[in-house]
């Protein structure tokens, strides 16, 4: 209860907070780092601590706050909507998020209503009535490891024993949800039914890498089916295969049209199974680092860090080694308004940050005051400084821009959609 009035009162700074964009790039950037490393939602921050290892300065409060905006709409049953699909997603969102703790009380209230719902258990579609649209309720009680109750065990033995109901090539939607239901259960942890499995899936790979399993097939809930079993050599050859589509152009789930996963999910499965094959970091590492970042189009990115190494920059014919996650994106401008500079040809243009936006870039200057940012237009570093230097009362202050990147910040935050420019006009800075 004390969550829930906790939630309540953070309600509205939830709502300004993710307004905000969060570090959201505009436009969504097609690489699955890329897009994780922007995105924030459960996935994005579960990928950026466990696998891309570039966590924001701010995901753990991120974590925190929407943890909670989840937990305030949970049902006194337990539930989420009484719907075993809406509690499903909920549980999947809250053990990415990584806050909840296993023994939490909310959580066993959510396990407990999924394991009583009424509706027959052992279906082979790709609607459960007890486990909820796509098999989503046993996916979160496997992820949670709730895989020893009674129910949850009786439906996966059964499923395995009854192979041929659902994974038979004419149900390709259904056998994929359910093959990602329950290839995290322990039953799965036998060689037997490992192989068998497997040598299924081997036998209906085309020679290009995907899977037809059937109508509505989902190309990336099969390859995570495949991630628990990538220590046996077959199962591994069948993700390298698979990853083959995607390594050469960083291709991006909608390249597939899988319709059945959210977009951030489906990146956070690439991302998983190119660390599980060894190929993450040549796969980061293949593309080119201007083009990648112009499509933040604006940024704001710490110096150095953990991330040192991902992004290496010039500026003023110096490297300049940048985080990879920015700090701050374009979206997170409530708008600027050019000063006339003090020496000709310096520009100085003062952007104003939402609210959430500022509060991020305190918290920062709070655990390094010394630290320094570079501000990245377009995949070119634009200038640099330290932040302290940058922030004040009404947002950042960027110096020392020449002419040419000041006409071009001018344009990205002027045009960007949904964030309008100052009406103000150019106006003399005081010395």
């Amino acid at each position: 209860m004390k969550r829930r009035v906790y939630a309540g009162l953070l309600a509205g700074g939830c709502a300004a907070f993710m307004a905000a964009g969060c570090g959201s790039p505009q436009p969504l950037p097609p690489r699955s780092d890329l897009y994780l490393i922007g995105a924030d939602t459960p996935s994005g921050i579960r990928a950026r601590k466990d696998v891309l290892v570039l966590p924001s300065p701010a995901d753990a409060a991120r974590a925190q706050l929407l943890s909670l905006r989840i937990l305030a709409l949970q049902q006194d049953d337990g539930s989420w909507a009484h719907d075993p699909t809406a509690t499903g997603r909920a549980l999947r969102d809250l053990f990415f998020l990584g806050v909840l703790p296993a023994d939490d009380p909310d959580l066993a209230r959510a396990i407990a209503f999924l394991l009583r719902h009424e509706g027959p258990y052992v279906t082979f579609e790709a609607d459960s009535p007890a486990w909820g649209k796509d098999w989503a309720a046993l996916y979160a009680v496997n992820l949670w490891g709730f895989g020893d109750a009674i129910k949850v065990r009786e439906t996966v033995h059964s499923l395995l024993e009854n192979q041929g109901a659902w994974l038979d090539r004419r149900k390709g939607r259904a056998a994929s949800m359910i093959l990602r239901a329950i290839t995290l259960h322990a039953l799965l942890a036998d060689k037997e039914r490992q192989e068998a499995l497997v040598g299924r899936l081997a036998a209906w790979q085309l020679p290009g890498g995907k899977w037809d399993l059937g109508p509505g097939t989902s190309q990336l809930a099969v390859l995570e089916s495949l991630l628990p079993m990538a220590a046996d050599a077959r199962a591994a050859g069948l993700i390298n295969r698979f990853l083959a589509n995607i390594v050469p152009a960083g291709a991006a789930p909608p390249a597939f049209g899988d319709e059945a996963l959210e977009p951030d999910e489906a990146h956070f499965i690439i991302v998983r199974a190119l660390q599980s094959a060894g190929k993450l970091e040549s796969f980061r590492r293949g593309g080119d680092v201007g083009r990648d970042l112009a499509q933040y189009e604006l940024a704001l990115h710490l110096v150095g860090g953990p991330a040192e190494s991902v992004h290496t920059l010039t500026f003023e014919d110096a490297p300049v080694a940048i985080s990879g996650a920015p700090l701050l994106v374009g979206n997170e401008i409530a708008g600027h308004r050019p000063i006339l500079p003090p020496e000709p040809g310096k520009s100085f243009v003062r952007l104003f940050l939402r609210d959430a936006a500022r509060r991020k870039v305190r918290d920062v200057l709070g655990a390094d005051p010394a630290v320094e940012a570079v501000l990245v237009l377009s995949g070119t570093i634009a200038a640099k400084g330290h932040l302290a230097d940058m922030i004040d009362e009404e947002g950042l202050a960027i110096r020392g821009l020449d002419e040419e990147n000041a006409a071009k910040l001018m344009h990205i935050v002027s045009t960007m959609e949904g964030v309008p420019a100052s009406a103000a006009g150019p106006r003399q800075e005081p010395r």
